[in-house]
């Protein structure tokens, strides 16, 4: 057993046993402990049993069993001692004889042992040992064919994808007997499956034999074979941990088995696909199994949950591939869709795929398509002829009957552009598109112009080379189509420089005869582009549409030659001049715009013709009519200013404002017609209409002209405070500055009136047309302070009356000083402010002036009085200490307050060196006392105050601060705190 073992164990065929001395006994003793399977031969009879044609054998295991059988495995006994030694062992031949009547043994434990030895002796993939795991993969026994089946796994014994063993097994799947198919298919997934480390060099992954040989027993009559078959496919398909495109083909056999009229095939097929994709959502497990159900909505619903799957599922792939061959349209164009989620590179079996879309009978699968095309040429892909021919078959969509697969395709052809950053698609792209435009249809040569637009920036030249070879084109819809693209980019191409094909005027020009007014009208439009001012074919070419075209050509033509013709051009005005009395009224709009740029001015026939609209039953050419006399006429033009004064009279608002603004720009300065009528208006118009007359007044008034200003003035009168600004805006444009006259007249006259907003708003114009210091304009402002009813008024005259005073006024520092009494804060702070601008420093007059108003004023006027009194006075002035503290014992607890924060802002702190009695400084020894006051606001100040004016040597300030700790107020208390960390 230990030689055996030994030899087996090192791969040997064969091993050699030494007994010392010629033994029988030790020969007997051998042949009973060997195994089954395993003879002796005697190398001292080779001669006689090579005379008889068999090995010199002496026996065989398990002696008493009478037979001679083959043996694979043999020992070799020798006698000769001399020549080895004891327990020596050596490699010998194995047996090659033919018979091999140990595997064809009736018992099955036989047949097994042989199968052991067979291949306890054989070399891995060893021809004569995978023939005979082949032939007993059919064994009647099923321990022997577990064991060939088990043999087959073992990659010491055959190799993964041993070509031998695959079509030797492949051939067993068909035997008659299902257990021997379900045998061999097991074997044959066994053996087949491998990876690229593992694999036969001879062999293929995924071969292709054990492929069909198990998509074969998809259609077994047998349940559990067809099981066994799917259970192989997946096997193959998971072999290397991952589904890629090795595995397409296994796919591809579940996918279109799903076809098959065996519902369970069916159902193992669809779940086998829903293992594969890894996916365990429940709506897309579920889709696989609805791929082919009868239910148009059930299969479109597969198709648009299979488009969830993650990116580049190989499964999800192959099973939308699947349904873009669906025999409803919908469904197509929902996998097509799906696709385009789920792809994750241009893949040229989707292209292609995709490609064989466009020729859909349906346009649902052929927009579907454009839109996956668009996603996929996107992604890298490395199949140019095939990404060329999709990028082809989908710009031959253009000439598509369907005209929403027509728009589609230049959808589609832009999101290529945009989306590859290859420059040779969108080369391709670009040359498949612009080929379109020589289409024999007119439909694809106009959504071929659409696609240029599309696919190529604003103004390329590509653009305006394709349109203008569709300027002469047989359709209308092309020639029309191509001047509207045209019109579009042509001013982006002559922006970048480039100059126009030699061929494109002599095109516009010609189209201008064309016998569709359409044409002629879109062709006299892309003139303007084409041909500088002045060319003489484009004006010839206009005025031939002006004398021979239809009403919307004249429209056309009118406007055209406008830009065209150059101001004075007898031919262009000769030609649009007649259009004034066209019958229909926007061609009479239209010669009207265009004379205002060509015709000459002061021209009075050309003139008069213009003016003669002004009584046109359309208002558009009224209003037109206005413009053109202000372009047409010379300033002061009499017989121009007589007719917009009559237009004044027009029912039309619009019409009426315009000839306002006319008469504005053409009337000359002092026109008294002019003047005359736009005073009328101010009882009679709507308001905006009345400052329209003000402003235009206020350019035809001299400031020399009594009763011109004086009609101005009526303005600062009106209702409407809009009005009244622009009387002011008038007033300052028209006069000079300091004009005696216009002064004298608003305060005499506007500054008295009884009406405060005119009072207001004279004051405006006074401060805007005076000089500063002018004392007139004093005089009315301290009037207008004076005004008991109106503190907006008399705010607005303090803040006047600011940028007029000179300093030390007395007049304007008493009025202001009187104003320190009102009740409207607003005034006495404006008051306050005024006498800071007015007054000196330590102007004692100023000063005593607002301290004696300190017990009427309060909140945010009393905080203005102390600021102003702090800035005017010096620190420490006892004249105003003592004007202070008489009022510390007024019956108001804040007027008392007001005046100790005043003595706390003006009083210097202490400096006197102290004595028993205290310091001598007044507003400390003023203070002391007032911490007995009434009122707890008041007491909390003055702490405050002791604390920034007193001196810490002071004992008296220390006893403050105590007193203050035992106030029954939270806020003294506080501040008696911060006394006691300041005195102590």
């Amino acid at each position: 057993h230990d030689c055996v073992a030994r030899a087996q164990r090192a791969g040997a065929s064969g091993a050699l046993f030494i007994v010392p001395g010629p033994s029988s006994f030790a020969v007997e003793l051998i042949l009973r402990h060997l195994p089954p399977g395993i003879g002796i031969e005697d190398p001292s009879g080779q001669e006689q049993a090579a005379a008889e044609g068999r090995p010199p054998m002496l026996g065989q295991g398990r002696p008493g069993e009478d037979k001679i059988i083959q043996m694979d495995f043999v020992i070799a006994l020798c006698r000769n001692e001399e020549a080895l030694t004891a327990g020596a062992w050596v490699e010998v031949n194995p047996n090659t004889s033919a018979r091999r009547a140990l595997l064809g043994d009736t018992a099955s434990s036989v047949r097994i042992a042989g199968l052991q030895a067979l291949a306890a002796i054989s070399e891995c993939n060893d021809e004569r040992l995978v023939k005979a795991l082949c032939e007993m993969v059919v064994d009647d026994d099923p321990h022997v064919r577990s064991i060939v089946t088990v043999s087959f796994q073992d990659r010491s014994l055959v190799m993964g994808g041993n070509p031998e063993a695959i079509n030797g097994l492949a051939a067993q799947t068909l035997h008659p007997t299902p257990a021997v198919r379900e045998a061999a298919m097991l074997a044959l997934y066994r053996v087949a499956d491998c990876t690229v480390e593992t694999c036969d060099p001879r062999g293929i992954i995924n071969s292709p034999v054990a492929i069909e040989a198990l998509e074969a027993r998809l259609t077994d009559p047998d349940g559990v074979v067809k099981k066994m078959a799917v259970d192989g496919l997946i096997h193959l398909a998971m072999s290397d941990g991952v589904i890629d495109e090795d595995d397409l083909p296994i796919i591809d056999t579940f996918v279109y088995s799903l076809d098959d009229q065996d519902p369970l095939v069916v159902s193992a097929c669809a779940k086998a696909l829903a293992f594969l994709s890894g996916e365990v959502d429940v709506k897309i497990v579920s889709a696989f199994s609805h791929m082919v159900d009868g239910r148009l909505d059930v299969r479109q619903g597969s198709a648009r949950s299979l488009g969830l799957c993650r990116k580049g599922n190989v499964t999800a792939l192959v099973a939308l591939r699947r349904l873009l061959t669906d025999k409803d349209g919908a469904v197509r164009a929902e996998a097509a869709t799906s696709l385009s989620q789920v792809s994750l590179g241009g893949d040229s079996q989707t292209l292609i795929l995709i490609t064989g879309l466009f020729l859909d009978p349906e346009a649902g699968p052929k927009i579907a398509a454009l839109g996956c095309l668009t996603k996929v040429v996107g992604m890298t892909t490395g199949d140019m002829d095939a990404l060329r021919g999709a990028i082809v078959g989908a710009v031959a969509l253009l000439e598509d009957a369907g005209s929403a697969v027509r728009n589609h395709v230049s959808q589609a052809m832009a999101g290529v552009v945009e989306g590859s950053a290859s420059d040779q698609v969108k080369e391709i792209v670009r040359e498949a598109v612009f080929t379109m435009i020589s289409s024999p249809l007119a439909r694809a040569r106009k959504e071929a112009m659409h696609a240029l637009t599309m696919i190529l920036e604003e103004g390329h030249s590509k653009i305006i080379e394709g349109v203008t070879s569709c300027f002469l084109d047989d359709s209308i819809e092309v020639q029309k189509y191509a001047f509207h693209i045209f019109g579009h980019h042509i001013k982006a191409h002559k922006a970048k420089g480039i100059a126009l094909p030699a061929n494109v005027k002599p095109s516009v020009l010609k189209c201008t005869t064309h016998e569709d007014p359409l044409v002629t009208s879109v062709s006299l439009e892309a003139i303007e582009a084409v041909c500088e001012q002045g060319d003489d074919e484009a004006v010839m070419a206009c005025v031939h549409c002006l004398r021979d075209g239809s009403a919307s050509v004249c429209e056309t033509a009118c406007r055209v030659v406008a830009h065209t013709a150059v101001r004075g051009d007898s031919r262009a005005v000769a030609a649009v001049t007649p259009l004034l009395i066209s019958p229909m009224g926007y061609v009479r709009l239209a010669a009207i715009t265009s004379l205002e740029k060509i015709g000459t001015i002061g021209d009075a026939k050309l003139l008069q013709a213009v003016m003669l609209r002004l009584s046109d039953k359309e208002v558009f050419v009224r209003r037109e009519a206005v413009v053109g006399i202000q372009a047409l006429a010379e300033r002061g033009d009499p017989t121009a200013v007589g007719a917009l004064v009559l237009g004044l009279e027009d029912a039309d608002e619009r019409i009426r404002g315009a000839c306002i603004d006319g008469l504005a720009l053409i009337g000359a300065k002092g026109d008294n017609v002019a003047i005359w009528a736009l005073t009328n208006r101010f009882n009679t118009e709507a308001r905006n209409l009345r400052r329209s007359a003000i402003k235009a007044l206020g350019e035809l008034v001299e400031s020399n002209d009594p009763e011109a200003i004086e009609s101005l003035l009526y303005a600062l009168e009106d209702s409407d405070e809009g009005v009244k600004q622009a009387g002011v805006a008038a007033i300052t444009h028209a006069v000079e500055k300091g004009d005696d006259f216009t002064i004298r007249r608003i305060l005499a006259t506007r500054c008295m009136s009884d009406d405060r907003k005119v009072r207001a708003v004279a004051l405006q114009a006074v401060e805007a047309i005076a000089l500063p210091g002018d004392h007139r304009v004093i005089e009315g402002m301290l009037v207008s302070i004076r005004d008991k009813g109106h503190p907006q008024l008399r705010k607005a005259g303090v803040e006047t009356l600011m940028r007029f005073a000179a300093k030390k006024d007395p007049e304007v520092i008493k009025g202001l000083g009187d104003l320190l009494s009102e009740s409207d804060a607003d005034v006495r702070n404006a008051a306050v402010e005024g006498l800071l601008l007015c007054a000196d420093k330590n102007s004692h007059a100023v000063m005593h002036s607002i301290a004696s108003h300190l017990q009427s004023v309060e909140g945010n006027a009393r905080t203005s009085a102390l600021a102003a009194l702090s800035k005017l006075c010096d620190p420490g002035d006892t004249s105003i200490l003592q004007i202070f503290s008489k009022l510390l014992t007024h019956k108001e607890s804040y007027v008392r307050e007001a005046a100790v924060q005043a003595m706390r802002t003006v009083s210097k702190k202490c400096t006197c060196k102290i004595v028993e009695t205290g310091c001598t400084c007044l507003g400390v020894r003023t203070l002391i006392p007032v911490m007995a006051d009434a009122s707890a606001d008041v007491r909390k100040v003055v702490i405050e105050a002791l604390v920034k004016l007193g001196n810490r040597a002071d004992k008296r300030l220390l006893e403050c601060a105590r007193l203050a700790l035992k106030d029954s107020s939270m806020p003294v208390r506080q501040a008696g705190e911060a006394g006691l960390r300041t005195f102590h």
